[in-house]
């Protein structure tokens, strides 16, 4: 929903947006990631797309 808004809010301005999304748990598979583990692998991903762009 969130990114939904951005890119609305970025057509409406005409400036370029980014969405990124992430998955943490896969409840089909029963797998769930600890709060150390989001914290940690979900701040690698923040760096990593920072240095992307």
């Amino acid at each position: 929903m969130e990114c939904a808004e951005l890119f609305t809010l970025g057509c409406r301005h005409k400036v370029q947006t980014l969405g990124i999304l992430t998955v943490s748990d896969m409840i089909f598979e029963d797998r769930f990631c600890t709060s150390e583990e989001r914290e940690k692998s979900f701040t690698d991903m923040m760096e990593i797309a920072l240095e992307a762009i």
